[in-house]
């Protein structure tokens, strides 16, 4: 499987459609909504985005498959033919001289490399008691780094039996900080129930503060993805929440340039 089947697109798709693709990918195979068993699948999405992202790493990739110098004008790979040339007759072989007796205590590779033998038929390396000098005063000068938590693990989502049950169950989950369910739960909410008002806007307030939690955990990308769900539905309801929502997506978009994740 090449890097455009990964990311389900073609390979004449534009930077645009392979950025779209990612981040519809990004949605569904995240380990914070597929749970743990789709850290491979993931990691091999983002790896195909690194690559396809980046024009002059696509323009070598699709040389590798013999797409030519860009998707649009492909041309298929055609390997230069050699001519073949007459085999020379093998010269004769030299005469092999016997080789001289090693020591039965020594292994060739011990008397090769400077090893010395235990007796054992083992060989230790005399440079290996030197190991490790050095490496543990330097990392003493280091200070400690607080590593940064690590996001919530996905909880599974509870079916919504009605508007009402449905309404208090993102309520509660917003109350806990459970952004991730309470994200879940507003989107089954609208779209069971597209018309009711108050469901659009528990909608984007748990994609709102779900955007704000991937920026907490530089997941800018996601951060984005939520974010622009929260935007678009809030356009027409509070103009207040969308100046807010813009400057996050700003916010995150400067911090994902910064990083270098295009």
């Amino acid at each position: 499987m090449n890097l455009y089947q990964i990311l389900a697109i073609s390979p004449e798709a534009t930077p645009e459609e392979i950025k779209r693709g990612y981040r519809r990918l990004v949605r569904q195979c995240h380990p914070d909504v597929a749970g743990s068993d789709g850290n491979d699948r993931f990691r091999q999405i983002q790896a195909a985005y690194e690559i396809l992202s980046d024009a002059n790493e696509r323009r070598k990739y699709d040389l590798s498959l013999g797409l030519g110098r860009s998707p649009r004008t492909a041309i298929p790979y055609r390997p230069p033919q050699r001519q073949v040339k007459p085999t020379p007759a093998p010269p004769k072989p030299a005469a092999v001289k016997p080789k001289p007796a090693q020591s039965p205590t020594a292994t060739p590779r011990a008397a090769a490399s400077g090893y010395r033998s235990n007796g054992n038929g083992s060989a230790k390396a005399g440079s290996q008691r030197q190991r490790g000098h050095g490496t543990g005063a330097q990392a003493a000068e280091r200070p400690p780094q607080k590593p940064r938590p690590a996001p919530p693990p996905p909880r599974q989502t509870p079916a919504i039996e009605s508007y009402e049950q449905g309404a208090r169950a993102v309520q509660q989950a917003l109350l806990q900080h459970k952004y991730a369910l309470a994200s879940e739960l507003a989107e089954q909410l609208v779209a069971h129930y597209p018309k009711r008002f108050q469901a659009q806007r528990l909608f984007v307030k748990a994609y709102h503060l779900r955007g704000n939690e991937m920026l907490y955990y530089k997941q800018y990308d996601l951060a984005e993805i939520y974010l622009y769900e929260a935007l678009k539905t809030a356009t027409a309801h509070n103009p207040d929440l969308v100046a807010v929502i813009r400057q996050d997506l700003e916010r995150a978009d400067i911090n994902r340039k910064e990083l270098g994740v295009s």
